[in-house]
């Protein structure tokens, strides 16, 4: 079996730049990721949003933070979690096949393979860089927090659930919060879905997301309340998100089967914004040719021909020909039904994301409070490899390589450090 170090220097194939900054002395972290929150559901129509406006006025944020490519949900959860483009840290899809250990990857965690510490090793999250250095790290609701990676786990995993809603999300966020006031532990990370579930299901203009981000808001005013009230706080917040969302009509779905042989094909996955393929040997120019140019909302690439922009094609995971749709539309196959539920097929999300990371719709957000940082600060847009170095700064761990400039973020820090 090929070790996990093997695997990662076989799959990185260009070089990290980054730059080293000096952790700060370290204050508390509270590290909250709000899977799906678009940059700009703050100004939607009836949201109630006294929270966030309190929190832009005591804190720092961004204009809106830019995703990694795909802007789906695993491959920017590590960008976050390392600083590192897709193309370095490996998670190339929220679905992957590893070719060489013919291994399996799926979102919902549910098969074994998904688990193998080949995945999860490629690339050191912060937690654990934290452990690694005595800074005691609790995750709440965060996938297969209950991983040993690179034989270290994280002090506090409370496993993630499905079906977890808001309300008990807030009481998971208030127990986050108590165990770094009451110092047993140095980090939080809490991760939070409904918002995105609900910009699938009811759309990213429904009542349903407009009540999930009044839940959120609400969150944001119980956290700063209690910081506020604490008479030492030194916890810092920073909120994220992985990814935007986009409105998707049902009715603009492109059915590859109609072009494609699929006895051409050895293995196809994921479905909806993006589609990897892995032709038979000897197959690859046929298939390219029966799907280039097959529908003009297809776009279709060899993977040599994938943009650069994306950081995303310099990896053995990514397959041979990747299929993406134009915004709005959703691509289904034969085998499109075992990724999303054949029900799924024949009437798509209302909303969806993996989306060219340059488009609008496709933006996060950025936020961020406490001793750290400046008052009332707006940054610029930042890419979402900058957050990484941020995380360590404010926690004072010793970040690793990383894809971050530090000149990026620095502007919103009090006392910036300065580079080694």
């Amino acid at each position: 079996m090929i070790s996990s170090k093997t695997m990662c220097n076989l799959r990185v194939l260009t070089l990290v730049f980054f730059s080293f900054v000096v952790p700060s002395t370290g204050s508390k972290l509270l590290f909250f990721l709000v899977d799906g929150f678009r940059w700009d559901y703050f100004d939607l129509p009836g949201v109630q949003t006294d929270g966030f406006r309190r929190l832009f006025e005591s804190g720092s944020r961004a204009e809106w933070l830019v995703p990694d490519f795909p802007t789906n949900s695993f491959p920017n959860y590590k960008t976050l979690e390392t600083g590192l483009h897709v193309e370095q840290h490996g998670f190339v899809g929220n679905y992957m096949w590893d070719e060489a250990q013919d291994r399996h990857f799926e979102l919902p965690l549910v098969r074994a393979s998904s688990l193998h510490l080949d995945w999860w090793e490629a690339a050191q999250p912060f937690y654990i860089t934290a452990q690694l250095q005595g800074i005691r790290a609790g995750l709440f609701n965060v996938r297969a927090c209950n991983l040993s990676i690179n034989g270290v786990a994280p002090s506090y995993c409370d496993e993630f659930l499905l079906d977890r809603k808001s309300p008990e999300l807030r009481i998971l966020l208030d127990t986050a919060m108590e165990s770094l006031l009451n110092d047993t532990l140095d980090v939080a990370y809490v991760y939070h879905m409904p918002v995105d579930t609900a910009g699938h299901y009811h759309g990213p203009n429904s009542r349903e997301l407009k009540a999930e981000v009044d839940h959120v808001n609400a969150f944001v005013t119980e956290i700063l309340d209690k910081l506020e009230a604490h008479p030492k706080p030194d916890v810092d917040l920073i909120i994220v998100s992985d990814h935007g969302m986009a409105s998707v009509d049902q009715t603009h779905k492109i059915n590859i089967s109609e072009a494609l042989d699929m006895t051409d094909v050895r293995t196809i996955i994921e479905a909806g914004t993006q589609v990897y393929i892995w032709p038979h040997q000897g197959k690859e120019d046929e298939v390219y040719r029966r799907l280039h140019g097959f529908h003009e909302h297809l776009h279709v690439y060899r993977k040599r021909e994938i943009l650069d922009r994306w950081h995303f094609r310099k990896h053995a995971l990514v397959p041979p020909i990747f299929l993406t749709a134009t915004k709005g539309w959703f691509i289904i196959h034969p085998r499109a039904g075992e990724v999303y539920g054949e029900q799924l097929l024949t009437s798509p999300w209302v909303g969806n994301h993996g989306f060219d990371n340059a488009d609008v719709d496709m933006r996060a957000i950025f936020l961020a409070f406490g001793p750290h940082f400046k008052k009332n600060y707006l940054s610029p847009p930042f890419k979402n490899t900058e957050v990484y170095q941020l995380l360590c700064h404010v926690a004072g761990i010793r970040p690793r390589p990383h894809n971050g400039t530090w000149s990026e973020v620095s502007g919103m820090l009090i006392n910036p450090h300065t580079e080694l």
